[in-house]
């Protein structure tokens, strides 16, 4: 739980940051975060959760 809470957070600092500072595409890497972190949930609910 804690680990896509902070993927969540992490996500919407960066498009902030993206947003305030940086050029439009470096929006790639906050939506690229988003679809990585999903990801390393799915697979550490999978192999790390209860059996």
């Amino acid at each position: 739980m804690g680990v896509q809470q902070a993927g969540a957070v992490t996500v919407l600092v960066l498009l902030l940051l993206t947003q305030a500072y940086g050029p439009s595409s470096a929006v790639v890497l906050p939506l690229v975060l988003v679809v990585l972190a999903f990801a390393g949930t799915l697979v550490f609910v999978r192999l790390l959760g209860p059996r």
